[in-house]
């Protein structure tokens, strides 16, 4: 890449929250040689420096493993659940090893459950829901 890409427009290029390469939107132009850039999925904002020809971009070492062990335990979890999962709704009161359908998310399982809060294994990460709302 010789050239930044120009603003307003889409660059194919590493996320590091995602772990995985996806299209960023170009929000502006800091100086001749970086842009500032935005994930289109997880909005995390990043930038882009352009050094002899090519694009600077850091990369973690340890992300592969650390994405194949979470993926395994997201695997094992969805093999162990059994039932058909449950529309997530902030309203319902949710036990552990229990299958949801977050509308966002996607297919998860809930690994811990407290009075108010649930957290839930998703293919992408654990995240923590509200639940029991009344």
């Amino acid at each position: 890449m010789d050239t930044l890409p120009k603003v307003a427009t889409n660059t194919y290029v590493e996320c590091t929250k995602c772990e995985t390469e996806t299209y960023h939107r170009v929000l502006t132009h800091i100086d001749d040689s970086t842009a500032q850039l935005e994930c289109e999925i997880c909005k995390k904002k990043r930038k882009l420096k352009l050094s002899s020809g090519k694009t600077v971009a850091k990369k973690k070492k340890k992300t592969t493993r650390k994405r194949n062990t979470h993926k395994n335990q997201y695997e094992e979890a969805i093999e162990t659940y059994g039932e058909s999962p449950q529309p997530y709704n902030m309203k319902t009161a949710y036990k552990e090893n229990i299958a949801i359908d977050h509308p966002k998310f996607g297919l998860g399982v809930v690994t811990e459950s407290s009075t108010r809060k649930i957290s839930v294994i998703f293919e992408d990460q654990v995240r923590d829901l509200i639940h029991n709302r009344e």
